[in-house]
């Protein structure tokens, strides 16, 4: 009985001691550690439990986390730290309240921020700071908290920042540093004394060590133990080396489970130990778990109290974490306390089935845990859980459990067990799928167990491990072409590549098609490595962690195996592949005839254990074609024409053979399978000789194939059928088969082609498929003429074909030959008719004789036929007498059939007959055959003709028959009769022959009255005509008169007489003149016999024309029976007197433009009395070739003025006519020719033209007359000017262009404006073009204007003279943004109909050409071309090029360029000065004939605005026998440069001459001609160089030209006179002379002879002085060089465009409001770009929150200059947003302002963050979509409720009446609770709420109209009232308890715009409770509030009784024990 009793008083006292220490509050306590590092950390120990006895002396204390209630404050010599409030800032803070949980006790409190860097020292302190041990505070203390020594930066950093928060000790958030040192320092309070000794032993808790964070500790020495949250490891040594920390001194984060998905704990969970909440209590809980506990005894040698390292995390690993790093520290523990039950104890075996796995395997993880807690008392483990976390490899598919509940999310996995009695199992499976992204790995991962009694901190462990290994093995099969031949050898590769794993038992195989042989031998494999490291499986121990069994692998040796596969394939076996192993096997094969044409496909496939089988194939097509050729003659005209000729016999192209034509086909075929194709085939026919002429039109080509058969004719090629060519197609996909892409096609074209070679053709076939042909037929003509000729000749013609692919013999591509003869014959027969006399009457018989030969060799005329027939009447054949004979003059035989041994037939009349033969002729001699083909062009043939057309040699047949006249009628007329001959060939030959019977021969005489008569007078002339021919009649007589030339006379027609035998017959006749009147024709109509005469007289007036002319006047009779005409004549001669001629000319103007019209006129004038010039010519030349004469402007006019342009003969040409009048120019008549000169000619430019006419006439010499007229150029200057230089986007420039004529006496004609953007993106505005001229009168409307948006284009059709001006003014818009930071260049170009551009120059070689017959060409070429437009900073290369043309070689050539205007010298030559100029100069020593030297040089260009940078080269050279004078031939020398000298000047003659010495002198001496041009007068200098060369220059022909010595000169001898000139000359070296002899003299001559002359000194003399003078280089300074063409650059106007850059700026007036309140925000816009221009700002402007709303009445804009534009703007406002559409424009440092304000009118709002965003932009900004941004954040207070609640007592009886108040307090100090509502609610029955005591106080104020709802244990009251700041809301009420228990209520206050917040109370009614009269008295019994824990100070008095009677009746009963057991 004692001892239950004893026992019962000690359990009493622990209950007691248990329930004081629970209400005791907890006093936090410092730590301290030794500064030097003497120990290692991780060796002291490590305690699990306050019983441990390294806890003793420390107590149960508590430094507090939650340090509102301390003093903070930032330490004086902190760097600064500014204050910001809790809710943040973004302003000033830029970190979120994102860690810190809402509604805790203070949060963080305020941060204190500041930027952080590697030497800041930032310190705080936390001061009055209790420390409570055991339940009494036992002092308080200083806390000084130092954070220095940032190290680490991180690169990508959010920032560098550090914050302090003062509501949590110790707290701080830092960012961009890897690491920062923190050093706590404790003192006692208000001293500077830092604690020490045993007695002031703490215990530091370090927090929120997670993700991947890690502290370490800096002082491990004075260490006493530690404690580790089960998050929180050791840090190995590989993670301290990587981190630069002391291993055994540095713990870090160890859990990679929800803190890696975001689940870390928030920061100030620390601080929920004793909430209610379930959720901060979860997270306290959670929060232990991150902390690392250290106790120690501070040291009082050190000068702190603790130092620690923090290192920031992040995802990727310690020191990455971007955002911020968190920790804190407190005093508090997590040990359980010495009053626990046993520890649970609980093993856990993790388990797979196999360890190896592919990828895709699904498999069970088998987890079983087990209570295996060895106590007598049985234990349970308490809410076990497993949790398992697997690699991120696999994935989860489900999980099962045996027990409890089980889940994942994603691929953590939770189990929640429950409670596991001891010795029960819970067996958990988890079933996974291995992911890609495990392969090749060994996924390792531990299963842990917990229990919330577990016996071990952290919990239980084991481990898994796997191989996850799917091997992906790739095969790439490639051969090295797509096409081959058959035969070709192909090369194949196969690459077997393994990305990830190891591939095990790989086998890889081949097998080769037919088409391809494969050669075994060649199959080989490289690459595979040589062995293997392969993971092996653990023998894995349960229970604990067994890594490094994990990790073992062993090295295995790989190993390749060749075999063969099939007859045609081979194979490979390898045990292993590792990734990223590559084996090549290589092998090759041989094309075989199996394949042609076809594709064929060679697959490769490799398969394994843990891979999918892998295929590729490699394609490729065999193509050898094979070419059939034929050649054949045509022959259509065998049976066409039945000619009896031979099947290859044609006949000459001629019209009477029907222009019959030689027609051949050709054909080529490609006889190869189908699918083959013959590429660039070629068909070549070429060997006809010339004689047969190839009709190149005719030839057609036909191409045959599968698709069809087309023709292509007149020698035309084209397209042929479209053929599907086998190609490699689309890219192979490797590891892949693509049967889907096999046998592509692609379809190809054939392009055939024609092309003429000579007398043939080649005809080109790209691609012939198999089977298709090509037909070619073609013809040709043969010809006979004087240069060729082909008749009876035979002809072999080949043709020959190819193509690229066939195959091959003997290592070429063979050529396919074809050939066909044809035999040309065309006989020529000649036939020949011949009467036995010449003199017959009629009755005479007439004998003729016939010959027919054929007279063409090789030829045959077969089965010839005669004719013979009489074409006059009157007379008869005598058939009877016509014979034929052959060639040996034997009779042939006639017959009436043509057989047996009949010869010929015979059809004969009197009037003709027809001899039908069967003989040929043929030619003696060989015939001809050609045969180009073997070189035989013709060759000789032993025979007459060909042996195939085996005729008889005949070579003459004769004819012979006799005709008798029988026709009086027929005296003196002709008898004709026609013979012909013709063969089969149908050529027909033909003769005639005419006899003539003796008839009348009419005779005629002539004679004039005078031979010599004069012009005006009058002539007769008689005529007379007989008969002599006696016994004849000349019938019909007809009478012809004429002068032999015409209009020299004149016949007066009344003077014609005619008379017959004396009789006048002239009216009986028919008269007839001609047009001139000077002849006639009489027709008399009269006979005349032999005794008759008839005459004709008349007068002639002699004409002026005749003067002096040698006349005849011939006449001629005839008549009918004998037509021949007779003539007889007489001549005579009249005379004139001597006239002479006055040329006159003029021109309109004495100076002209270029361009310029001149109008000339010459007048010739006959002036001498009484005499005319005949036949007047007018000549006129124009010495200057540029000035081009328009010949159709030329006009004669005669004295009358009369146009006679058209009667004369004018032959002009562009630099003279010349005018044969054929008139004559009596006494004062004249003629005048008027035309017109074009000056047109650019180069015209300042020079004379000079034009002489002339006259003469028959009868007068040449007279001449001159007239020069002077030529100006215009010159244009242009100017461009433009408003600004640099413009924004979308600006509008203004530009002006100037154009003005600077040349005096010139004009340009129809000036022509061009400006153009030398970019696109700006537009030039066409409407805004105006030009005016220099009066500014606007002429826009009179010119044509092209404008095409990037330029314009004015024709002005206006000129303009010297002093003019025409100013053209447009506007530009940039309206691309692609202009934006670029130039924007343009180039105008200005010319004249007379002034061209100077670009449109060519550039073109100018040839030099000299005396002595060298010649060379110089060219001026540049980089960029001629014409072009540069920019500033732009480089020009030019190169001057001399070519050696001529068949000298050129020494010492020297070259100038001098460096143009705008441009600086960059590299290249030797740059000197020469000419007063900056000079880049070369010399070359020698360039062979034929061979050419350049040279080049660059400059760079610095003007910039409108500029042409103008260069032209100079060049001279010498021959070896000297300097190279120009000949006449040559062009001079640029103009524009030099004067060009007379060639007879002394001063200019380089030719070798031989002076002559004065009278008083013998000696002469010999000019030596050095290639210069003296400038002396009168005297010959002697000079030779000594040339150095600056630079090597290297000929085209490869011979260097280096520098060389020219030879000395000989010597000379200097005579007297020689002496006194050159004294003459040096006395006179200052005169004009001398001077010029200086300036033109650029020799530099080194005379080595020392006996040189006089002369020789004085020059050297001169050349110094001129370089002292001039500083002028003389050897290369002078005009007598050679100027190169010119080249021409532009340099553009530019201008500059650029965009705005915009900055916004948002505030507001305050940065906190209430709700209802309104805030005022101001926007400004600013533009801060240099010279830019902002516009149309549009502003748009976001809240985002409902409830705030904007007020669009107060919405103000204001533009850059202050000015109020919110009319002119486009405003839209729906209250949450506006959008500001404005016209307003910007320039550089303007700011546009909006202000508006914002209601903040919803209490929806209170508490929370308003946040809006302006952003803003321009129109022309460079990126339209960008956007500058601000924000604005404001914070709207939030009503804070706190709620109290007590009861008068707090025990009560049945039937007793509580009486209850709530108090409700609205804590902010700013915001209004909307609405409160109050509940309270009793957890039981047996208590009634007296609803009519409910009474509501607000404010002090009663509260009436509530609602209130009550039921008997609770009640609702919605009081419908707000609750004000800082006001009060009290609540009474009474409650009746009628039953025993204990009763707890709790109240809930609420509010439309507050979190709920509760209060508890708690009373007792018992039998006998309490009565109320002895209650304590109301002012004593009051609730005093610590924290949110209410403590009665009557409770706490009667718990003190209560403990001091329980432990006196404890040792009473400890005493009586003792003494009982004593006894």
């Amino acid at each position: 009985m004692v001892r239950k009793i004893i026992n019962k008083a000690i359990s009493a006292v622990t209950t007691t001691l248990l329930a004081f220490t629970t209400l005791a509050s907890a006093i936090p306590v410092t730590t301290y550690a030794a500064a030097a590092k003497d120990s290692i950390q991780k060796s002291k120990h490590h305690v699990t439990s306050t019983k441990d006895t390294a806890t003793a002396g420390y107590g149960t204390f508590d430094f507090s986390s939650n340090s509102a209630k301390f003093d903070f404050s930032v330490d004086s010599k902190s760097d600064k730290l500014t204050k910001t409030p809790k809710a943040g800032n973004k302003d000033k803070w830029i970190w979120q309240e994102q860690d810190e949980e809402k509604g805790g006790l203070t949060g963080l409190g305020a941060a204190y921020i500041a930027k952080l860097t590697e030497d800041s020292s930032f310190s705080v302190w936390y001061k009055n700071v209790p420390k409570v041990v055991k339940g009494n505070k036992v002092g308080n203390y200083d806390v000084k908290v130092t954070y220095d020594n940032a190290r680490g930066a991180v690169s990508d950093a959010d920032g560098k920042d550090i914050a302090i928060f003062d509501g949590q000790l110790g707290a701080v958030r830092f960012r961009g540093y890897k690491h920062i040192r923190c050093t706590i320092y404790v003192y006692k309070h208000g001293t500077s004394t830092l604690i020490s000794g045993s007695d002031d032993k703490l215990h530091f808790r370090f927090i929120d060590i997670d993700c991947n964070q890690a502290v370490e500790s800096m002082c491990p020495g004075r260490t006493d133990w530690f404690m580790l949250g089960d998050h929180i490891r050791w840090s190995g040594e590989a993670r301290c080396k990587e981190i630069g920390a002391d291993q055994g001194n540095t713990v870090t984060f160890s859990g990679y489970g929800g803190e890696k998905a975001g689940k870390d704990i928030t920061d100030n969970a620390i601080q929920f130990e004793n909430s209610k909440d379930p959720k901060q209590k979860k997270a306290y809980k959670e929060a232990r778990r991150h902390t690392w506990s250290l106790g120690f005894t501070p040291i009082a040698s050190s000068p702190f109290t603790y130092r620690v390292r923090y290192f920031s995390g992040g995802g990727d690993g310690i020191g990455t974490q971007k955002n911020g790093a968190f920790f804190s520290f407190d005093g508090g523990l997590t040990l359980p306390t010495i009053e626990d039950p046993p520890d649970a104890k609980l093993s856990i075996d993790k388990v797979s089935d196999k360890y190896t796995h592919k990828v895709g395997d699904n498999w069970d993880y088998t987890i079983k845990v087990k209570n295996v807690t060895d106590e007598s008392q049985a234990v349970t483990a308490e809410n076990v859980e497993i949790t398992d976390t697997i690699p991120s490899g696999l994935k989860v598919n489900s999980v099962t459990t045996s027990k409890g509940t089980a889940s994942h999310k994603g691929n953590a996995v939770t189990v929640n067990v429950g409670d596991l009695a001891q010795d029960a199992t819970a067996t958990v499976k988890v079933n996974v799928t291995a992911l890609e992204t495990s392969n090749g790995t060994r996924p390792y991962n531990t299963a842990k167990v917990v229990a919330e009694n577990g016996s071990v901190d952290g919990g239980w462990h084991d481990d898994d491990g796997n191989y996850i290994n799917s091997a992906n093995v790739q095969v790439d099969k490639v051969v090295d072409k797509y096409e081959y031949a058959v035969g070709d050898k192909a090369n194949f590769t196969v690459k077997v590549k393994n990305t990830k794993g190891i591939a095990t038992n790989v086998t890889v195989a081949d097998t080769l098609p037919s088409g391809m042989k494969l050669d075994y031998d060649s199959v080989k494999i490289s690459g595979v490595p040589a062995n293997v490291s392969v993971p092996v499986a653990p023998k894995d121990v349960t229970n604990q962690l067994n890594k490094t069994l994990f990790e073992k692998s062993e090295t295995k040796t790989i190993t390749a195996t060749k075999s063969k596969s099939g007859d045609n394939g081979w194979a490979y076996k390898i045990n292993y592949l590792p990734a990223n192993a590559t084996a090549t096997i290589t092998f090759s094969a041989t094309a075989a005839e199996a394949g042609n044409g076809k594709e064929q496909q060679n697959v490769v496939t490799a398969t394994g254990d843990n891979f999918s089988k892998a295929e590729d194939d490699a394609e490729y097509y065999v193509n050898t074609p094979k070419l059939s050729l034929s050649k054949k003659y045509v022959n259509p005209y065998k049976d066409k024409k039945k000619d009896n000729r031979c099947d290859n016999e044609f006949r000459v192209f001629e019209k009477e053979t029907g222009y019959e034509k030689v027609q051949y086909e050709v054909l080529a075929k490609n006889t190869a399978p189908a699918g083959t194709v013959a590429k660039d085939v070629v068909v070549e026919d070429v060997t006809l000789p010339e004689g047969l002429a190839l009709n190149y039109d005719s030839i057609e080509i036909s191409e045959v194939s599968d698709s069809g058969t087309k023709t292509f004719s007149k020698a035309s090629g084209g397209n042929g059928n479209t053929i599907k060519y086998h190609v490699a197609g689309t890219a192979d996909e490797t590891n892949k088969l693509n049967p889907e892409h096999y046998n592509e096609t692609q379809d190809k074209t054939p392009i055939i082609t024609v092309e003429k070679k000579g007398n043939g053709f080649i005809v080109k076939d790209s691609l012939m498929a198999g089977g298709a042909s090509l037909k070619i037929e073609y013809n040709a003509n043969a010809l006979e003429n004087d240069k060729v000729d082909v008749n009876g000749s035979e002809i072999r013609n080949e043709a020959t074909a190819t193509a690229s692919n066939l195959a091959k013999v003997d290592g070429k591509v063979p050529t396919i030959k074809a050939d066909t003869t044809v035999y040309i014959n065309s006989p020529r027969l000649k036939i020949e008719k011949k009467a036995d006399s010449g003199d017959y009457e009629v009755g005479d018989n007439v004998s003729y004789t016939i010959n027919v030969v054929n007279t063409h060799k090789g030829t045959i005329a077969r089965n010839l036929v005669y004719t013979d027939e009489l074409k006059t009447k009157g007379v008869q054949i005598l058939t009877g007498t016509i014979a034929l004979y052959d060639t040996e003059g034997y009779e042939l035989r006639e017959g009436g059939t043509l057989a047996g041994e009949v010869d010929y037939k015979k059809q004969a009349k009197t009037d003709g007959f027809t001899l039908t033969t069967r003989k040929h002729l043929v030619v003696d001699g060989n015939y001809d055959k050609y045969d180009l083909a073997q070189g035989k062009n013709p060759e000789t043939q032993n025979s007459w003709n060909p042996s195939y057309v085996n005729t008889k040699k005949e070579t003459l047949m004769s004819i012979k028959y006799d005709m008798k006249i029988t026709d009086k009628a027929l005296a003196g007329k002709e008898i004709l009769n026609v013979a012909t001959a013709v063969s089969d060939e149908a050529l027909k030959v033909t003769t005639d022959e005419t006899v003539k019977p003796k008839g009348p021969e009419p005779t005629p005489e002539k004679s004039v009255d005078r031979t010599n008569p004069a012009v005006g007078e009058d002539v007769t002339f008689t005529l007379r005509f007989t008969n002599n021919n006696a016994g004849t009649v000349a019938k019909d007589v007809k009478i012809k008169d004429f002068m032999n030339e015409s209009n020299m006379v004149k016949i007066r027609e009344d003077s014609l007489k005619v008379t017959l035998d004396n009789k006048d017959i002239t009216k009986e006749c028919k008269i007839t003149y001609n047009d001139s009147k000077d002849g006639f024709e009489i027709e008399t109509g009269k006979d005349l016999a032999q005794s008759q005469a008839i005459v004709v007289s008349y007068k002639a007036e002699v004409l002026l024309a005749a003067a002096g002319k040698d006349l005849v006047n011939t006449t001629g009779v005839n008549c009918t029976n004998n037509p021949e005409w007779k003539y007889a004549e007489t001549p005579f001669n009249p005379v004139d007197p001597t006239p002479d001629l006055k040329i006159e000319k003029k021109s309109d103007k004495k100076e002209y433009s270029v361009g310029d019209t001149g109008h000339y006129t010459v007048k010739v004038t006959q002036t001498a009395d009484n005499a005319t010039a005949r036949n007047v010519v007018i000549e006129d030349a124009f010495d200057n070739e540029k000035a081009i004469l328009d010949t159709k402007t030329i006009k004669l006019t005669d004295s009358k003025g009369k146009d006679i342009t058209k009667e004369v003969s004018i032959a002009g040409t562009p630099s003279g006519y010349k005018i044969e009048t054929g008139k004559n120019l009596a006494q004062n008549e004249f003629f005048t020719v008027t035309y017109d000169v074009l000056f047109t000619d650019q180069t015209l430019g300042g020079e004379e033209v000079t034009n002489v006419a002339k006259t003469h006439a028959d009868n007068v010499p040449e007279k001449t007359t001159t007239v020069t007229v002077r030529i100006e150029k215009p010159e244009l200057e242009v100017t461009k000017t433009s408003d600004k230089k640099v413009y924004s986007y979308e600006d509008t420039a203004h530009y002006t262009v100037k154009t003005e004529e600077v040349k005096e006496n010139a004009t340009a004609y129809n000036v022509v404006i061009d400006d153009q953007l030398q970019v696109s993106g700006a537009k030039v505005l066409a409407e805004t073009i105006k030009i005016s001229d220099k009066d500014g009168k606007d002429f826009t409307d009179k010119c044509e204007i092209e404008c095409k948006g990037t330029g314009y284009t004015i024709k002005t059709k206006r000129d303009l003279t010297k002093g003019e001006t025409f100013t053209v003014n447009y506007d530009v818009v940039f309206e691309d943004r692609s202009l934006i930071d670029n130039y924007v260049p343009n180039v105008v170009k200005v010319t004249a109909d007379n002034a061209s551009a100077q670009t449109e120059n060519e550039v073109t070689p100018k040839t030099v050409k000299t005396e002595d017959g060298a010649e060379y060409q110089i060219l001026k070429s540049c980089q960029p071309a001629s014409g072009s437009v540069v920019n500033v900073g732009d480089e020009i290369e030019y190169t001057i090029t001399v070519n050696n043309t001529g068949k000298k070689d050129l020494k010492d050539v020297k070259i100038k360029d001098a460096i143009p205007t705008h441009t600086q010298y960059v590299s290249g030559g030797t740059l000197t000065k020469a000419d007063d100029k900056d000079t880049v100069v070369f010399k070359v020593d020698e360039i062979k004939a034929g061979a050419k030297a350049d040279v080049t040089f660059k400059v760079k260009v610095i003007d910039e605005g409108l500029c042409e940078i103008v260069n032209v080269g100079y060049v001279k050279a010498n021959t070896v026998s000297g300097a190279l004078a120009p000949s006449d031939s040559s062009e001079k020398k640029d103009d524009s440069t030099t004067e060009s000298k007379d060639e007879n000047s002394s001063e200019s003659t380089t030719e070798d001459s031989t002076s002559t010495p004065s009278d008083s002198s013998e000696s002469t001496t010999e000019k030596k001609d050095d290639g210069w041009a003296d400038a002396t007068t009168g005297v010959e200098l002697d000079t030779t160089e000594a040339t150095t060369s600056s630079e090597d220059v290297t000929a085209s022909d490869g011979s260097h030209n280096g520098t060389s010595e020219a030879p000395s000169s000989e010597a000379t001898t200097t005579t007297k006179d020689e002496a006194s000139e050159a004294t003459t000359l040096a006395k006179d070296n200052t005169s004009s002379e001398a001077t010029t002899l200086a300036k033109d003299d650029t020799t530099s001559t080194d005379k080595s002879d020392s006996n040189g002359s006089i002369l020789d000194k004085i020059k050297d003399t001169l050349n110094g002085a001129k370089d002292t003078i001039t500083g002028n280089d003389p050897e290369f300074s002078g005009d007598d060089f050679y100027a190169t063409n010119q080249v021409v650059h532009f340099v553009p106007y530019r201008v500059q465009v650029i965009a705005p850059e915009l900055a916004i700026n948002k505030t507001s007036d305050k940065k906190e409001y209430t709700v209802g309140e309104t805030g005022h925000y101001n926007v400004e816009v600013v533009q801060t770009k240099d010279d830019a221009v902002a516009k149309n700002i549009h502003v748009i402007d976001k809240l985002d929150k409902v409830g705030a709303e904007i007020q669009k009445d107060s919405i103000k804009v204001y533009d850059g200059e202050g000015k109020l534009v919110t009319g002119d703007c486009t405003i839209k406002c729906d209250g949450q947003s506006y959008d500001i559409q404005s016209k307003v424009a910007l320039a550089k440092g303007q700011t546009m302002k909006i202000k508006y304000d914002v209601l903040f009118k919803s209490s929806d709002l209170s508490g929370q963050k308003v946040l809006n965003s302006a952003k803003a932009q321009a129109s022309n900004q460079k990126n339209p979509e960008d956007w500058v941004e601000d924000n604005n954040e404001v914070s709207l207070d939030k009503p804070k409720l706190a709620i109290k609640k007590s009861s008068n007592r707090v025990t009560f009886k049945p039937g007793e009446t509580g009486e209850y108040t709530i108090t409700v307090t609205n804590k902010s100090t700013t915001a209004t609770a909307k609405n409160v509502v109050v509940k309270d609610n009793f957890n039981k029955d047996g208590v009634k709420i007296q609803k009519s005591s409910i009474k509501i106080e607000n404010d002090g104020k009663v509260v009436k109209g509530a609602e209130i709802e009550a039921k008997d244990n609770s009640f609702v009251i919605k009081t419908k009232q707000d609750l004000a700041p800082n006001a009060d809301m009290v609540i009474t009420y009474k409650a009746k308890f009628s039953k025993k228990g204990t009763y707890k209520n709790t109240a809930v206050a609420t509010s439309d715009n507050t979190d709920p917040v509760k209060a508890n109370n708690k009373v007792k009614v018992t039998k006998t409770g309490v009565s109320p009269k002895n209650v304590t008295p109301k002012n004593v019994i009051k609730t005093v509030t610590k924290g949110t824990k209410d403590v009665k100070t009557g409770d706490v008095l009667g718990l003190a009784v209560l403990v001091v009677l329980v432990a006196g009746i404890g040792y009473l009963g400890f005493v009586v024990v003792k003494r009982k057991k004593s006894k």
